[in-house]
């Protein structure tokens, strides 16, 4: 008994030596200063093209989300190389839109952004060419149940044809239209207009980028691209995009993919700094965040109608739903039916 007293004594004696080391280091010392980040994307599509400006700070500056920074004044330009440029008006919250109508990206010619800050610096980005991409042959989905996280709803695949003899890097984004139903309470008398359906849109999020390493000139079947969540028995508007990517673009998603993918295993790629194409035009060494995208975009847009409904459950939870109209309840949704499909 005496051993053990005495054991235990030692151990608190320790663990308290080991607290009275610990030495609080304050983070407003650290130094950082901001870096202008640049998000922008020029395509073989109809214009305006869009470019955002912000800055990120030093720990010493935090901000929160509500309070970015963002750079108001600057002047910025989209140059084709090849001849030809377009000013870009400033429309708010960080956001130019280029202002020349006529000027749209051709396959083939390359391009590159040019920022001048309102505090006098001057960032221009890497050249990039304007890539082709192959057409989407076709665009079809699969009703699957996806577990009690995703829910039931529509897995869409698209085939696709690789130009052979050249190497080649993609990426696709999708969003559709599905339709939500909210639960109109009994009211008599004088009653408000009540929907109990309308459209909610949905956007892909996850980094979809491939190179044709091992499908070089050959046709695609089957890759998947997008999963379109089903709540009722009702028609789904679905649009997907194909687009070209640089090796340097590739690379960039890639790696911001691999940081996105961390879950805290010891089989995690390293943290490492994703640099962008962004660079001081005095210091090509001073990179900058973000990236100035430059690509070709197919599209392929189609409804998805169940008409037998087999597997699709519909109205489910509708008892346990949200109550009002459906514009309402479900923030962003349209009771008009989206066109162009």
């Amino acid at each position: 008994m005496q051993f053990v007293k005495r054991w235990s004594f030692l151990l608190l004696l320790a663990v308290a030596f080991q607290v009275s080391c610990i030495k609080e280091i304050p983070l407003e010392g650290v130094q950082g200063p901001k870096r202008l980040v640049v998000e922008g994307m020029m395509t073989n599509e109809a214009t305006p093209y869009s470019v955002k400006l912000s800055y990120l700070f030093g720990l010493d500056n935090y901000i929160g989300l509500d309070e970015i920074q963002y750079e108001e004044n600057a002047n910025v330009t989209i140059a084709d190389l090849d001849g030809g440029s377009t000013p870009m008006d400033y429309i708010g919250k960080g956001v130019y839109q280029s202002a020349d109508s006529s000027f749209i990206g051709a396959v083939g010619h390359t391009y590159q952004l040019s920022i001048m800050t309102s505090d006098g610096r001057k960032f221009i980005s890497r050249p990039e060419k304007l890539l082709p991409v192959p057409p989407i042959d076709s665009a079809y989905s699969d009703l699957n149940f996806h577990g009690p996280a995703f829910g039931e709803g529509y897995d869409v695949f698209v085939d696709f044809t690789d130009p052979g003899g050249e190497n080649n890097y993609y990426r696709w984004t999708a969003f559709s239209y599905s339709v939500v139903r909210s639960r109109c309470l009994p009211c008599s008398g004088l009653c408000p207009v009540c929907f109990e359906y309308c459209w909610l849109r949905h956007d892909s999020k996850d980094v979809d980028v491939i190179n044709d390493q091992f499908f070089d000139g050959r046709q695609v079947k089957g890759k998947k691209v997008f999963f379109s969540p089903a709540f009722v028995n009702n028609i789904h508007l679905v649009e997907v995009q194909q687009m070209s990517l640089s090796q340097q673009a590739y690379s960039f998603w890639q790696k911001f993919k691999d940081q996105q993918n961390r879950v805290g295993s010891i089989f995690d790629p390293a943290p490492a700094s994703i640099a962008g194409n962004v660079i001081n035009a005095n210091d090509t060494a001073d990179v900058q965040l973000g990236y100035f995208f430059v690509s070709s975009v197919a599209r392929k847009r189609f409804k998805l109608v169940d008409t037998v409904q087999q597997r699709v459950s519909g109205d489910y939870g509708y008892f346990n739903g949200p109550t009002g109209t459906c514009d309402y309840v479900y923030p962003g949704a349209t009771i008009e039916r989206p066109g162009g499909w």
